[in-house]
């Protein structure tokens, strides 16, 4: 049970890739909110990014295979195969006023299994905010969306109250950036005793 255990706990690299929505995306992000929250319809064009506004509820759809994050550092450099988030975090340029905070889900709309409390995030302050007050690498718990796979999974960020309390907000909202941490490792190999020769 050791060996299975250093045979896994071996070090890992650890990047981080930003990434911007509206890169992403074929038309304006602003454009789209904006045009949905004043009711005007715009020709569609296919995108990978989906907006949609029901029930007062704006949401924005996304698929991490889109972002092709494995091609930053290809297999070519025998790196590792198993690329996992540990942190996720949002950040979303806007006007905000004084006192002001933001109210909005990330939530993870696939099946790979997570921890218990690990499928969402309730984001406040919109700067680097990965759903926590304080974000402890000590801490024995999962993270948030740890150990999705970084090729896979379809995320919703919702902001509730999009056409009343949060309409100013969302309409000078310009872009979505995710900020995500993954590892990178190789898959488990036993090791091999050492004999050393008399």
């Amino acid at each position: 049970m050791e060996n299975r255990y250093l045979d896994w706990d071996r070090r890992t690299l650890e990047v981080q890739r930003t990434v911007s929505l509206q890169q992403l995306s074929k038309q304006t992000l602003s454009h789209v909110v904006r045009d949905l929250l004043n009711n005007v319809t715009s020709p569609s064009k296919p995108e990978v990014i989906e907006v949609s506004l029901a029930s007062d509820l704006l949401a924005i759809k996304f698929n991490l295979n889109t972002m092709q994050i494995n091609d930053d550092y290809p297999s070519a450099l025998n790196l590792g195969t198993l690329r996992q988030i540990k942190t996720l975090s949002v950040s979303l340029p806007a006007v905000l006023g004084p006192y002001q905070e933001v109210h909005a889900v990330l939530r993870y709309a696939s099946t790979h299994s997570l921890a218990d409390g690990c499928k969402a995030i309730a984001l406040s302050h919109g700067l680097d905010d990965n759903g926590q007050l304080q974000l402890d690498f000590n801490d024995g718990k999962y993270f948030p969306f740890e150990g999705i796979p970084i090729n896979e999974g379809v995320f919703v960020l919702s902001f509730p109250n999009a056409t009343t309390r949060q309409r100013e907000l969302l309409i000078s909202l310009t872009d979505v950036i995710l900020h995500i941490r993954y590892t990178i490792r190789q898959a488990a190999v036993p090791r091999t005793a050492t004999v050393s020769q008399p």
